[in-house]
């Protein structure tokens, strides 16, 4: 297994940049599709919002999600 020099958020960077508009995820289900651009948008949305709210660097941070 090869393994690479990058963070999580720095290859999502590379695939917003590379293939904005290319999907990543679909829910055919419900009719809903997501692109590499939209992804990085809502991660640096999301990342914005919990610095607002005061998480830096080493807080603890919960996440609660539906199966």
């Amino acid at each position: 297994m090869q393994l690479y020099d990058r963070t999580l958020g720095e290859w999502l960077e590379y695939w917003a940049k590379e293939t904005p508009n290319k999907e990543y995820l679909v829910y055919s289900d419900r009719n809903l599709r997501f692109t590499w651009k939209q992804l990085d948008e809502r991660v640096d949305n999301m990342a914005k919002g919990l610095i607002s709210i005061g998480v830096t660097r080493g807080t603890h941070v919960g996440i609660w999600a539906a199966n």
